[in-house]
This record gives C-alpha cells, structure tokens and sequence, in this order.
C-alpha cells in the first residue's frame, strides 16, 4: 500500500481527496483541526487512514509532527499541502489577514519544504500544493488570500525547479471555484465544482506526475485573461469592495 499525508483533510478538497486516495488502497495520515471530522473519515474507510489533530499555525512544531507521522505510516510517496483559509476582510483588519498568512505562507512553507528533505533523502516522492486560480488576480476583499496564492503558485515552480532534476515531483494545484463551508452562501460564483469531481482530477493530475494542473480545465483560460487585461478594465472586474 503506498502512503500519503493531506492537510486540511477535514473538509472541503481536503477530505474528499483522503477518501479518494483511500480508494485507490492508499494509507493516509489525515491533519486537521477538528478531531471529531478526522475520527468521521476514519469510519468511512477503516485501515486506511492515521489521524493528527493540529493547528498548523503551529508551525514551529510542522517537522516534528511530520517525521512522526512518517514514522507510523511506515514510509511515504506523496504530500498533499492543501491546507488553506480565506478570510474576507474588506475593512482591512489585522488578525484575519495575518491568520491567512500564518497557514497559507508560513505553515504551506514549513510542509513543503520538510517534503523536500525527507524525499530528498529518500530519493523519490511527489509533493502536491493546491494553490488557487485567485493567485492570478488581486480581489479588494481577500487581499491577503489572494496574496498568499500568488505566493504559493510561485514557491511551487521554484521548488519544482529545483527539485525535478533530483528525481522528485513536484504539483500545483491551481482549483477555480469548489462548494466547501469555505465558499458557503457565496452569489459571485460560476463554473463551480463538487469536492468530489476536483479531488478526481487531481488525483489524475498526480498520477501524470503534471507540473501545474488547473481544475476544471476551464479555469486555465480564465487565469490567462486575468494576466492579460489592461489594469483600468482588471480592476473594475475584481477589485471593487
């Protein structure tokens, strides 16, 4: 059985890509925040799923957490990094952005990075960061979840640069609108898609080992466009409050 860790597996992306990857007979340490979602996930697919509770704003403590976990599963091939908050605040308060930053920077650093190492030494895996498409645009309400994508996008293509040519994989996810409490109650959104068809594409897009995979495929034309527009017509588009 091959062995897999996702964060932010109690909801949303998260838990439905664990389950998918419990289907195709993988073992997976699940983190989260909420002990009673991962103890659920548990009873959906017994045998195939070690749980952590943790808060990965703790992120001084990521490795730690990590190389124990590693420990019980018994090995790994694959890291999902796809914990994830974002927090609307057009009146610019400081705790909900730094929050965002905390998990969708800091802590999305300290997974990643301790994946390069361990898979380094090890000489083979697959790490997988699922960023969004909203790294292509600034928007006046999240501009801290935004920002923090864009981050993501790019860490993943250096740490794609550097280390493919040392035989590991390396995976942004770029998802466009997904119906997760996250996005709940939400009127400004289109071409949405269920938690279960997105973790179906991803898991196809890590089996073709992609560099960046955007899902649905749609969303790829979209991010073009948003590159491309003049600023004056881009900002009245996405940036009014």
């Amino acid at each position: 059985m091959k062995k897999a860790i996702v964060t932010g597996a109690t909801s949303g992306i998260g838990r439905a890509l664990a389950l998918k990857l419990a289907r195709e007979d993988y073992v997976v340490g699940i983190i989260g925040r909420r002990t009673e979602r991962l103890e659920e996930l548990c009873r959906q697919a017994p045998g195939h799923f070690i749980i952590r509770p943790f808060d990965l704003r703790d992120y001084d403590r990521v490795e730690e957490l990590l190389n124990g976990l590693v420990i019980e599963l018994g090995g790994l091939d694959l890291i999902i990094a796809n914990a994830g908050v974002d927090r609307r605040n057009p009146a610019l308060h400081l705790e909900p952005e730094l929050e965002t930053i905390e998990v969708n920077v800091a802590a999305f650093v300290a997974t990643v990075d301790w994946a390069a190492t361990y898979f380094q030494k090890q000489g083979r895996g697959h790490i997988v960061g699922v960023s969004s498409v909203a790294a292509f645009w600034a928007n006046a309400r999240t501009l801290a979840y935004n920002s923090s994508k864009a981050f993501e996008v790019k860490y993943l293509a250096g740490l794609y640069a550097n280390l493919n040519p040392k035989g590991i994989h390396v995976t942004d996810i770029c998802p466009g609108f997904v119906a997760t409490e996250m996005t709940k109650g939400r009127t400004d959104m289109f071409w949405v898609a269920s938690p279960e068809k997105v973790a179906d594409q991803i898991y196809r897009s890590i089996l073709k080992k992609k560099r960046i995979a955007y899902v649905s495929r749609r969303w790829r034309y979209l991010g073009w466009i948003m590159r491309i527009l003049p600023f004056r017509l881009y900002s009245r588009l996405t940036m009014q409050s």
